[in-house]
């Protein structure tokens, strides 16, 4: 149970990585737009989502 559990937190740190990626390139190409806010709400939702998956994976076997 125990690899379970580190294989399961190693998938969702690449997740996270993966995410913050993406924020940083939406927020780079968003730098000339004025829709930068909405952007970051999305940005915030994707993180939370993360965290809610990150709270729930040791349950899972």
């Amino acid at each position: 149970p125990q690899v379970q559990v580190q294989v399961v937190q190693l998938q969702v740190q690449a997740q996270v990585l993966q995410l913050q990626v993406q924020v940083q390139a939406v927020q780079v190409r968003q730098a000339q737009q004025p829709r930068q806010a909405h952007q970051l709400q999305v940005a915030q939702q994707a993180q939370v989502v993360v965290q809610h998956r990150r709270q729930q994976a040791p349950r899972q076997k």
